[in-house]
């Protein structure tokens, strides 16, 4: 049974395209303990025109997927990644893997609101795309109780321009080092319907063993001595 249907019936290279969004739907399954499987619908775009009018806004020159809570993926066509963009060509699979990877993230919280700084940097983690920041020489600015800061929308788009995306990450990667990707998958079926920090903070001392802050403070040590 397919999982991934592309919408874009005339699109060039439809049957390889969809053949090539399957291989990478069943290497996130691998991430996940799922019952049920999502069914996803990908719309491919040749212009960044397109892509802006499917989205309803002008994107950033950086954005090419975004993921709608009815298991919509909007993507810019492998062939254009680079023209329209400022990612590589061979980025596409990895970031692909991002979008279905929150696919998969909603389903398991079952449609309640995950923080963001959890849900981009579990969705990179799972997508292979950890070693650009791992290894890169680029320091941080990391606020005291950054959750608090990368939680919701608002706050997330106001420090994307400021390391969001690294600090989603690396965090991510200590959290799954310190208490295994299981363990975060545990805290994120716990998240309430309505986002709430006290409950969910409580979630994390209940699940992991220790508070956020203390998870932050360790995290800032970890972060210095792998960079």
């Amino acid at each position: 049974m397919k999982n991934i249907t592309i919408l874009n019936d005339k699109i060039k290279d439809h049957d390889t395209l969809e053949q090539r969004a399957e291989i990478v739907f069943k290497r996130v399954t691998e991430s996940f303990n799922l019952s049920s499987l999502p069914n996803i619908s990908i719309l491919f775009h040749t212009s960044r025109l397109s892509f802006d009018k499917s989205l309803g806004r002008k994107t950033e020159v950086w954005e090419v997927g975004n993921t709608s809570r009815d298991n919509k993926i909007d993507i810019i066509h492998p062939d254009c990644f680079a023209k329209l963009s400022s990612h590589a060509d061979s980025e596409f699979d990895q970031i692909l893997a991002h979008e279905i990877a929150h696919i998969f993230i909603n389903k398991l919280a079952s449609g309640n609101q995950v923080p963001f700084w959890l849900n981009e940097g579990l969705a990179m983690n799972i997508a292979g795309q950890v070693d650009r920041y791992k290894t890169g020489s680029d320091s941080m600015f990391i606020d005291e109780r950054f959750t608090s800061h990368l939680a919701n929308k608002n706050d997330w788009d106001a420090r994307v321009e400021f390391g969001a995306y690294k600090i989603a990450c690396l965090f991510t990667v200590f959290l799954i080092e310190k208490f295994t990707l299981d363990k975060l998958l545990e805290v994120i079926k716990k998240i309430e319907k309505n986002y709430y920090a006290p409950h969910f903070e409580e979630s994390i001392l209940q699940i992991l063993g220790k508070s956020i802050s203390d998870l932050e403070n360790d995290f800032v040590f970890w972060s210095n001595r792998i960079s």
